[in-house]
């Protein structure tokens, strides 16, 4: 190739290159997932879930733990977490630590945080793991998708 067609060809590949490597997904960062989450929104087997018998409630992840409260003790649940960050999308093994009846039972699913807003999809029965963020009457997964409180 001359040095006349070379030239014009490195300088588009400047420009390609940079655009290429922003198209890339943020690597997941799990200490950016702990905190406080509201609004939440969920799915069950494609039906929406009662947004009021969700109201109230909220989620803190720590770097350990999922816990849900809300005004009733009975709305309360403590699961253990795992992450395994290196698969796309990200999956994340869950097993219910309280209430002490519910205690040991898990649940294999996959997770996406965006900075904002977090996605969780699993199957309640620890059988198979969902391969995309949805909930139909079909796969039976559950899809809870909730946005970080903003600190004060």
């Amino acid at each position: 190739m001359s040095r006349a067609r070379f030239i014009p060809f490195a300088a588009a590949m400047v420009f390609v290159a940079p655009a290429g490597a922003e198209d890339k997904p943020a690597k997941f960062d799990p200490q950016k997932l702990l905190g406080k989450y509201i609004d939440i929104e969920g799915m069950k087997d494609g039906e929406k879930a009662d947004p009021d018998r969700l109201k109230g409630q909220f989620v803190t992840v720590t770097k350990d733990v999922f816990k849900i409260e809300g005004d009733l003790p009975q709305q309360t649940f403590e699961f253990a977490y795992k992450l395994d960050v290196t698969k796309t999308p990200v999956e994340i093994d869950l097993e219910i630590q309280y209430p002490e009846d519910l205690k040991g039972n898990k649940a294999r699913g996959i997770i996406a945080f965006d900075g904002k807003t977090l996605k969780l999809c699993y199957h309640k029965d620890d059988k198979d793991r969902p391969k995309k963020f949805e909930a139909t009457a079909e796969n039976g997964y559950f899809l809870w998708t909730m946005k970080k409180a903003e600190k004060k």
